[in-house]
């Protein structure tokens, strides 16, 4: 993960940047979204490996759940 922190952090600001995009459309449809905090909208990186095959520890996608 530390060689790739850079690029860590550039993904996630793009995916923050769409996420803040869309909540202000959606606040022109539902104007509850204005109160959403998009940092508080993306899923954790880490992956529960608890019961895989696959062993790899962090997520190669970034998720968003936005509700009002």
């Amino acid at each position: 993960m530390d060689e790739r922190r850079d690029f860590y952090q550039e993904a996630k600001y793009e995916v923050l940047s769409f996420g803040q995009t869309l909540t202000q459309e959606l606040i022109s449809i539902n104007p509850d979204f204005e109160y959403v905090d998009i940092r508080k909208c993306i899923f954790r990186i880490n992956r529960d490996i608890r019961f895989t095959r696959v062993k790899i520890p962090y997520k190669p996608r970034f998720a968003l759940h936005i509700a009002p």
